[in-house]
Formats: structure tokens, C-alpha cells, sequence
């Protein structure tokens, strides 16, 4: 867009031009010394086109803080969730079941977009300084860099507590995640108790069949009766030192680990009470500065 500074005395003749780069196609508008500026009173002097360029600046600064407020919004409308998302138990685990990683990958995207967005708008600063090295219009260059510095504050605070929504939302989705593969593996770890217990159960017999099945106890000399009362009692003394090595091993197991809790217990207590300790202590050095001090 170009803005032309037209001359009091001849209104068809440009005493300058400002060139303005924006989005969108914009046509030229003749600017007269006795119009207003935007927002800025009137140009005129030898100043005229300073007051026009910070003028314009100024207007360029409030739109592009309406621009990011537009963008965050629209960010917040995707994000945003409803009661009803809430309420309804269907709505509510989908979003808390996770099995594909979209909804974290999406929750990660959002965090990273933030924070660079959070760089750009910090970033903009540094484009006012040519402008602060200007001597003329001091003032009013106090005003521009004092409103950007506003705006710019409430956008950064805007995307921090955004920032902080997103997390929310990550933690949680995070939060549900571990307590459903916990409660899965809490489910395996009882099937897999389930195995062990029958597979104890079924080994000794298994065993013994083994053995008693090789050509050793398969001679035609040998008598079925007598093979039999061997297999049997065989199958009963195997199984019960099986049965009984194993409970042995399972308490001595529950054993230790109750005794590494019961070791653990002393520590817990003395760091506790080191706690109240370090506390009282320093509450006596405080009172004591204290007495001092007022003294």
C-alpha cells in the first residue's frame, strides 16, 4: 500500500510516499497535512513524515496484536473442550484412551507451536530499536515502544496460560494412560500366577510319566502292578518336595521384600524426623534474628 503526503498548498503534488508491505492488496491513499492522523492528531512541519510513519507503525502494531489475538482464539476454539465432552462417558474415554499417540502427538505440536509463536512476538521487539534510535519525536516513539511492550505482555500471557491448558491436558491423557497399563498389567500378572500355580501343579506328574514312560520301566519281565505302585508313589513324593520347595520360596520372597520395607521404615523415620529438626532449628535462628534486629 502506498500513502502519499500531499502538500497544503498544492494538493497534486507528493512532498513524499510511505511504502507499506502488507497481506492483502490495498490501493493508494493520498494523505493531506490537514488530516488527522490515525490516532495521532495532525502532520504537518518539517516532522510531517516521522508523525506519519509512527502513526502508521502504530496502526500496524494494533493490528497485528489482533491478528495474534485472532490466531490464539482460533487456536483455543480446536482445543477447547465442552461440559458435555465431560459428562458424556463415551466422549470422556476416548479422550482419555491414547492406544495410537495421536491425541499426545497433536497435545506435543500445540505446546511447540505456542512456544514459537512465543518467540516471534518477542522477536518484534527488536525491530522498534532502528525506531528508538530516532531523535525526532521522542515522545511519540515512547508511546509506540510503551504500547507495544503491553501488547506484547498480554500475548505472552495469553499463550502461557494456553501453554499451561495444553499441559493440563498432556499430564492428564499421560496420568490416564499409566493407570490403564498399570491395571493391565496388574490383570497379566494374575494370569501369569494363574500359569505358574498350574504349571507347578502339572510338571511333577509330567515328570514322572516321562520317565516311567521310557523302555526302562517297559520290560514284559517287569510286573504291571508293581510298575504302577512305583509310578504312583514316585508321582506323590515328587510332587508334594515340589509343592513344598515352591511355598518355601514364595515366603521366603514375601520375607524379603517385607524385610526391605521394614529396612527401609528406620530411614523413612529419621529422615522425617531430621525434617523437624532442620525446621525447628531454623525457626529459633529466626526468632533469634528477630529479637536482635528489633533491638
Amino acid at each position: 500500500m502506498l500513502i502519499n503526503y500531499l502538500d497544503r498548498s498544492d494538493p497534486t503534488k507528493s512532498q513524499f510516499t510511505l511504502v507499506v508491505l502488507q497481506d492483502h492488496a490495498s490501493s493508494s491513499e493520498p494523505w493531506s497535512g490537514s488530516q488527522p492522523l490515525p490516532s495521532r492528531g495532525t502532520a504537518s512541519g518539517k516532522t510531517a513524515g516521522y508523525h506519519l510513519f509512527l502513526a502508521l507503525l502504530s496502526e500496524i502494531l494494533e493490528s497485528w496484536e489482533k491478528n495474534w489475538n485472532r490466531c490464539l482464539e482460533h487456536l483455543d476454539e480446536c482445543m477447547k473442550m465442552d461440559l458435555g465432552d465431560i459428562l458424556d462417558d463415551q466422549r470422556a474415554q476416548q479422550l482419555m484412551i491414547d492406544t495410537n499417540f495421536r491425541k499426545s502427538l497433536v497435545y506435543f505440536k500445540v505446546i511447540q507451536v505456542l512456544r514459537i509463536f512465543s518467540d516471534r512476538i518477542r522477536n518484534t521487539r527488536s525491530d522498534l530499536e532502528v525506531v528508538e534510535q530516532l531523535k525526532t519525536c521522542s515522545t511519540m516513539i515512547e508511546d509506540l515502544v510503551a504500547s507495544h511492550d503491553e501488547a506484547t505482555e498480554r500475548l505472552l500471557k495469553m499463550i502461557a496460560t494456553k501453554t499451561e491448558e495444553i499441559k493440563g491436558l498432556r499430564d492428564g491423557l499421560f496420568n490416564a494412560s499409566s493407570l490403564r497399563e498399570a491395571s493391565s498389567a496388574t490383570t497379566m500378572n494374575r494370569f501369569i500366577i494363574v500359569f505358574t500355580i498350574v504349571t507347578v501343579l502339572y510338571l511333577p506328574p509330567s515328570l514322572i510319566a516321562a520317565v516311567f514312560g521310557t523302555d526302562l520301566f517297559n520290560s514284559e519281565e517287569e510286573d504291571s502292578s508293581r510298575t504302577l505302585r512305583q509310578y504312583i508313589n514316585s508321582t506323590i513324593t515328587v510332587s508334594v518336595i515340589t509343592h513344598v520347595f515352591a511355598i518355601f520360596l514364595a515366603c521366603f520372597a514375601y520375607k524379603f521384600d517385607m524385610a526391605k520395607m521394614k529396612a527401609l521404615l528406620p530411614r523413612l523415620k529419621w529422615l522425617s524426623v531430621s525434617r523437624r529438626k532442620r525446621k525447628k532449628a531454623e525457626e529459633k535462628e529466626r526468632t533469634r534474628l528477630n529479637k536482635a534486629f528489633s533491638v
